[in-house]
């Protein structure tokens, strides 16, 4: 049975829609919390999924897991292992193996479209999403990838969108796993006058809709879900 260990940084950040998929196909997902759970040094597991959550990378103070977990996403990547981060989960492998991640210029909120690099025409994991959106929601970004990373996809702003690390290693930006419910608990579960600090409440309800009501995002979001497992487990093919 094919195990994957899922770092998750809060309550709100599950594995969503890639976790369902992989448990409907026979695989071990196997989440640590890390606000209550030691995070393990290393995976002891066929691959690492790193989790997103509304902390910095560099937020150790507020999040004492993140440290550990910036040292386990680099020992899982030095040894081969299959990594998959989103969001904080990439901008803590970017970080961790040699990059640098500062607050973007402009939030980014709901589905949006990105192009996909040659590179990331012919990625055997992010080629699905050529042609497709994801789903986003981040105030960070990484500014600089690591020596040796490969620039897989990048928003019509340029911001960095999807990152190969080593041969099956990926950070994206964006949030696959993220279902409709998940998106409604990050904006519509938040009252009216925290998210005026961020954008104007309608915006954040009309992200909201768009998330809902998007047939693309959760399509391409199950085939990533798929290929990554097989990525993990060619026997899934």
């Amino acid at each position: 049975m094919t195990r994957i260990l899922v770092i998750v940084h809060e309550p709100s950040c599950s594995s969503g829609r890639l976790g369902h998929f992989w448990r409907g196909a026979g695989a071990e997902v196997i989440e640590v919390n890390a606000w209550t759970q030691p995070v393990p040094p290393v995976a002891q597991a066929d691959a690492l999924v790193v989790l997103g959550g509304s902390m910095g990378c560099h937020d150790d103070a507020e999040a004492p897991w993140l440290a550990p977990t910036r040292r386990l996403i680099a020992r899982t990547v030095k040894t081969g292992t299959p990594f998959l981060g989103f969001c904080l989960g990439h901008q803590l492998a970017t970080v961790a193996l040699g990059g640098r991640v500062c607050t973007c210029d402009h939030l980014c909120l709901g589905p949006a479209e990105m192009h996909l690099t040659p590179d990331g025409e012919q990625d055997p994991l992010l080629s699905v999403y050529q042609g497709h959106r994801g789903i986003h929601f981040n105030n960070d970004v990484a500014v600089v990838v690591p020596e040796g990373a490969v620039l897989l996809a990048s928003d019509p702003s340029g911001q960095v969108e999807a990152v190969s690390f080593a041969e099956r290693a990926w950070g994206v930006q964006f949030h696959p796993e993220c279902t409709p419910d998940i998106f409604d608990g990050w904006t519509i579960g938040h009252t009216e006058e925290g998210w005026n600090q961020r954008l104007p409440w309608a915006d954040a309800v009309s992200a909201a809709e768009a998330v809902r009501y998007d047939v693309d995002v959760a399509t391409v979001g199950t085939a990533f879900a798929a290929r990554f497992l097989e990525l993990v487990d060619p026997e899934k093919r």
